[in-house]
């Protein structure tokens, strides 16, 4: 070996040596030392990943909610004759029997207001979004929503949200805004 070699060895054993020297004394802080050098290596191979999995988790939330949507959608599919649902291109006919259904039920169809229509996760459907602003009793509300579920000539609906907001005027009436989605055929003609 070289003598400048030669000396750097010498000199990182001069260093390592009072450090080995301390460790098998075992001095009072190396006990607390190990201690919590375990706790930093347990939190990096525990905590870390939990924080992870956790964020993960979080991001499932809306994807589970789209599962429940889509397996109630295959549900209520299964109990309609998709052959028989309306077409997209019937929206008067549909139009016409969701105002028939709110007027059995005592419900005031205060404004209706479809969205363009767009494709459904299966083929040759279609969704029809609709925004209705409604009036009626909480009880003939509840009935009518009830009907609109079972009714044949609306396709499949699916409610999607109901706000629902009181007015002293129409006491003992209640005011509701329905956004439902109405699944169609896409075929024209249809039903």
């Amino acid at each position: 070996m070289t003598p400048p070699l030669l000396r750097a060895l010498k000199k990182v054993q001069g260093m390592a040596g009072p450090l080995l020297e301390a460790v098998r004394k075992k001095p009072k802080w190396l006990g607390p030392l190990a201690a919590l050098g375990l706790i930093v290596i347990l939190w990096s191979l525990y905590a870390v990943p939990l924080g992870r999995i956790r964020k993960l988790q979080a991001g499932l939330l809306p994807l589970k909610e789209q599962v429940a949507r889509a397996q109630e959608v295959i549900q209520r599919a299964r109990q309609v004759n998709l052959a028989a649902l309306p077409a997209a291109d019937a929206l008067p006919q549909v139009l016409e029997e969701l105002n028939a259904l709110a007027r059995q039920h005592e419900v005031q169809l205060v404004k209706t207001a479809p969205q363009p229509t767009r494709p459904a996760e299966s083929r040759g459907l279609v969704i029809l979004p609709l925004e209705l602003q409604v009036e009626a009793e909480y009880r003939n509300l509840g009935e009518f929503l009830g009907a609109l579920r079972r009714a044949p000539g609306l396709g499949v609906p699916l409610t999607r949200r109901i706000a629902l907001g009181r007015e002293e005027r129409l006491l003992p009436r209640l005011t509701a805004t329905l956004t439902i989605d109405l699944i169609l055929s896409e075929a024209p003609g249809g039903s």
